[in-house]
């Protein structure tokens, strides 16, 4: 990455304050907290779909480890355990392969004659759905005006809009 520009006051020929703590030297201005909020960004993209399958490894393990810890004189408790784990362990495939299908199925439901409901995925917008059903981006004022919402608003991975016909 060459030079930037300062964020604060537009100087020309500031450093790479996205991997380096930069001052600008036109304003004095701290430009670290920018690569702070870069480094959080990048924490906070890991996915709800690692999260829940790593959270069902954890009870899964944890329900293993604590099964051979308390039941270790009883083997037909232990047994009973592993078999508890393998199921646990199959359900973790099973709901796995049933977040990757939601995630990637078009969960859109009829609601009302000409209508239905879309769950909004990540990357869409207000335009981008409107070129997805009605084939150009002119009825996304309509669309967010359908909703009850604002051409503004941020849409939420998992909220859901009506689509109408038009």
């Amino acid at each position: 990455m060459g030079k930037l520009v300062c964020p604060v006051c537009g100087n020309p020929g500031i450093g790479d304050y996205y991997h380096n703590n930069v001052v600008c030297p036109t304003c004095g201005s701290d430009l670290s907290v920018f690569r702070e909020i870069r480094e959080k960004d990048k924490r906070n993209k890991t996915g709800i779909v690692l999260s829940l399958v790593g959270l069902v490894a954890i009870v899964a393990l944890a329900a293993f480890l604590t099964g051979r810890i308390v039941n270790q004189h009883n083997t037909d408790l232990v047994a009973e355990e592993d078999t508890t784990i393998s199921q646990l362990q199959s359900n973790v495939g099973e709901l796995t392969a049933k977040i990757e299908e939601i995630q990637n199925a078009d969960n859109s439901k009829p609601v009302q004659e000409g209508a239905f409901l879309y769950t909004i995925r990540k990357g869409d917008s207000f335009c981008g759905i409107s070129r997805r059903f009605y084939g150009t981006e002119k009825y996304y004022r309509e669309l967010a005006e359908d909703n009850g919402l604002d051409i503004r608003t941020h849409l939420s991975i998992g909220q859901q809009l009506l689509i109408k016909n038009r």
